[in-house]
């Protein structure tokens, strides 16, 4: 550059007045949706300090940068503005790298208004993360604090988000497991997971959207809750499965409704997630019929899957823990006795989810609640990350059973949506849990006691939940309905 100023000098202070027009935009409530307002005085005086005081060679450099390379825009004679808020943004991030304080300059303002501040930090992380110590730096000063010493408040866990959004992005994790012995990246690393997993269930301080929002930001630093080692299975002694017990409970609605008596079996607390449904794709090599079912976020419940899809998880999975030399004990003896996961029958889910008592919903006879269930009137938009509403819990708490995504079961409703083949009361032996039946008969569904969940545009989404259980056919060990 022939302007008595190198391409890396120009940057500094390109860098100073990108972060001095996003501070002074950050009070400007009428100018807060485009880019910042820059004086060409600011500009001028700015530059000419890199030029020994030269204001004719400043102006040359403006000429330079707005005509030729296109980094500034002109809006009139007076005010120039950057082309795009990011590249204003990511000039700013680089702009607080330069600074001796820059941990405690981003807290400040990520304290101040977290909006607004947000990408800044991300975009200062991501341009330092080739040095772990300076992400682990950005976040240990935003979140000093264990959950042991601090009550959980929603400015924390936003701040946790945050935090784990940083980490994920630059690939802190790797970090984290090649640090030997195990030092203060495992121990910030810890740190967001177990704020986050406080988020998710503090439905007493978070709103609905907040929680699914934690429950979200664990993907980043991933989920504790689900051991990798083991499918991505809950990581409890007996891999999420919750016992049922034997005995009768109210089926049904209204003049349908029936005592009906069961034996006792075991489901998931939790539908079949994304990477359990991936584990199994990737591990028998069947290919997925819908790829969607792949994309969506790990620790949310599989979507787009189709009734033999999640038979044939379910099949897997049993010949999968039967070999596996990692899953606890009682599941592996009841495996390799001849107990087998399936999908659970329309029966056996409706008990796991409104308990013996006849009630409405999991939580009760209460309306509807936002809090409790994801559906249309919660606002999420789609699928949530699993177990992000405890107020919902059914009787025996299971998670989800309102809400989120429809599940499959192993029964047969028909070949008419409107007018089901088998009908009430239930009998498991009258050839509706026949897993042989045709193909054009489809297969009983639950939205969660009649709450729609979120839909997208076309079908709903589909997903399931795994049950274990003895079964006066089966005998089996029955797995969580998709």
């Amino acid at each position: 550059m022939k302007l008595g100023l190198k391409v890396h000098a120009l940057r500094e202070p390109l860098e100073q007045i990108a972060l001095t027009a996003h501070e002074r935009q950050e009070s400007e409530s009428d100018n807060r949706t485009g880019c910042a307002d820059i004086p060409r005085e600011d500009l001028r005086e700015e530059l000419a300090a890199k030029l020994n005081g030269s204001l004719d060679k400043a102006e040359e450099v403006i000429d330079y940068i707005q005509n030729r390379a296109g980094l500034l825009q002109a809006k009139d004679n007076r005010t120039f503005a950057f082309p795009h808020r990011t590249f204003q943004e990511y000039l700013a991030a680089t702009g607080v790298m330069r600074r001796s304080d820059f941990e405690t300059f981003l807290r400040d303002r990520i304290i101040r208004d977290i909006s607004w501040w947000r990408e800044v930090f991300l975009l200062a992380a991501g341009a330092s993360r080739s040095t772990p110590r300076i992400i682990y730096d950005l976040v240990d000063t935003l979140i000093p604090d264990d959950p042991k010493d601090k009550d959980p408040t929603p400015e924390i866990v936003q701040y946790a988000r945050l935090g784990a959004q940083a980490m994920g992005e630059t690939d802190f994790l790797r970090h984290v497991d090649s640090e030997s012995p195990p030092g203060r990246y495992a121990k910030i690393h810890k740190r967001m997971q177990d704020w986050l997993l406080i988020g998710i269930n503090a439905d007493n301080i978070l709103s609905a959207l907040d929680r699914c929002g934690a429950g979200d930001a664990l993907n980043w630093v991933g989920d504790p809750r689900f051991n990798p080692k083991i499918f991505h299975l809950p990581d409890d002694d007996h891999l999420g499965f919750v016992e049922i017990p034997a005995g009768e409970f109210l089926m049904g609605d209204g003049k349908d409704q029936h005592t009906l008596n069961l034996p006792d079996f075991w489901i998931n607390r939790y539908s079949v997630t994304v990477a359990q449904f991936r584990a199994f794709v990737e591990s028998s090599g069947q290919r997925a019929g819908n790829e969607r079912s792949l994309r969506g976020i790990d620790n949310h419940p599989v979507v787009h899957v189709s009734w033999h899809e999640a038979m044939a998880y379910c099949k897997w999975l049993t010949d999968a823990l039967r070999q596996s030399r990692d899953a606890p004990e009682p599941i592996t003896s009841l495996l390799k006795e001849g107990w087998r996961i399936s999908l659970p029958s329309e029966a056996e889910w409706e008990k796991a989810a409104r308990g013996a008592d006849g009630r409405i919903y999991p939580w009760g006879n209460d309306s509807p609640d936002p809090n409790k269930a994801n559906y249309e009137g919660t606002g999420v938009g789609g699928t949530s990350s699993v177990g992000c509403f405890p107020g919902g819990a059914s009787p025996f708490g299971l998670l989800d059973m309102a809400g989120n995504v429809w599940e499959w079961t192993r029964s047969i409703w028909g070949v008419k949506f409107s007018e089901p083949d088998f009908k009430y009361p239930y009998d498991s032996g009258d050839g509706r849990e026949d897993e042989s039946s045709s193909a054009s008969r489809s297969r009983a569904e639950h939205p969660g006691r009649g709450l729609n969940p979120p839909a997208r545009k076309g079908s709903p989404l589909k997903g399931a939940r795994k049950v274990i259980g003895i079964n006066s056919v089966y005998n089996g060990f029955w797995g969580a309905p998709f």
